[in-house]
């Protein structure tokens, strides 16, 4: 949705609402990730108690041999790691390309990704600044960043979140228009370049007979397979992304390749691929992956529950 579709009343909204991440977003980084993140971690956390039931449920379930007092240490680590999240997505709308890449560095896989001359998917989870993913540097691999997203309820916000996401280069997507767009563009962008498709993939899918259910955190959790759909019939590698923090507001990325584009794989193989890994990731950090999430409030059917415990059989009930 563009501005001009929006309402009189949603542009007012979108206009206070840019204008307000970037009276914050000016400031120093002394401040913001020494004032207004603090701040907002005692809002968010402190008084609003923004979804605590849900992210304690969360990490409970995942963690069972963690004492209550390690889990409320994961709790607070993160509850100030998304209220700086937030403040780097604040910091979006004014940051130049310079600054942003002095926070945002690629320690491996580069070589490996930036000579290929094919297309690549990325795929990641909410962990740390997954936002910043839209500012990846494409000048230096010669890629166009492709953010496919999931659209918001209130029109204003979504603009915003696009508008966030273009500034510095990215083409946002949202899901439904991913398969149309990509065939659009198979040949490359109109621009010049590859395309790199940035997807979050831990997100619960819509609800789908197809959807594929695995042993995730020591849970049956749903994955679509929609990158590995369009890896698979296009012939498109697909890289994990690990996301370590440095320090606040800096991140230091890791390319992992999990298909090549020609590998003959069983179905939904690179999905489970990516489903380890991200594990090991959130199990690394646990502090960085966005636990507000309602990850697993897809119904674990009796379809789906017969060909989980057949791959898992120690998982099945006892009777």
């Amino acid at each position: 949705m563009s501005k001009s579709r929006l309402s009189p009343g949603q542009k007012v909204l979108f206009y206070v609402a840019l204008w307000g991440c970037r009276l914050i977003a000016v400031w120093p980084d002394f401040v913001l990730f020494g004032v207004f993140k603090w701040m907002f971690y005692l809002l968010i956390y402190r008084v609003a108690r923004y979804r605590v039931k849900v992210v304690r449920d969360n990490l409970s379930k995942c963690f069972p041999e963690k004492s209550p007092k390690e889990l409320r240490t994961i709790e607070r680590d993160f509850y100030a790691n998304f209220a700086e999240i937030i403040i780097c997505i604040l910091n979006l709308t004014v940051v130049s390309p310079k600054r942003l890449r002095r926070r945002l560095r690629v320690s491996e896989g580069a070589s490996q990704f930036a000579t290929d001359p094919r297309h690549a998917i990325i795929m990641m989870g909410h962990c740390g600044c997954w936002e910043y993913l839209s500012a990846f540097p494409m000048d230096v691999y010669g890629f166009r960043n492709v953010c496919v997203y999931h659209e918001l309820e209130n029109p204003a916000m979504d603009e915003l979140m696009k508008y966030i996401r273009m500034r510095i280069g990215g083409i946002p997507v949202e899901r439904r228009e991913v398969l149309r767009y990509f065939i659009s563009n198979r040949n490359g962008y109109p621009d010049g370049g590859r395309m790199m498709w940035g997807m979050l993939s831990d997100q619960t899918p819509p609800k789908d007979p197809k959807h594929h259910w695995i042993k995730f955190l020591g849970r049956p959790t749903v994955f679509a397979r929609g990158s590995e759909y369009m890896a698979i019939k296009f012939g498109v590698p697909v890289y994990f992304l690990w996301i370590e923090r440095v320090k606040a507001g800096e991140y230091d990325y890791k390319l992992e390749m999990i298909y090549d584009g020609t590998e003959q794989v069983a179905d939904y193989e690179i999905t489970e691929r990516y489903a380890a890994l991200l594990e090991q990731q959130i199990r690394k950090y646990p502090e960085l992956w966005l636990w507000t999430h309602r990850r697993w409030k897809r119904h674990f059917g009796v379809e789906a529950q017969q060909s989980y415990y057949e791959r898992y059989p120690e998982e099945r009930p006892q009777q």
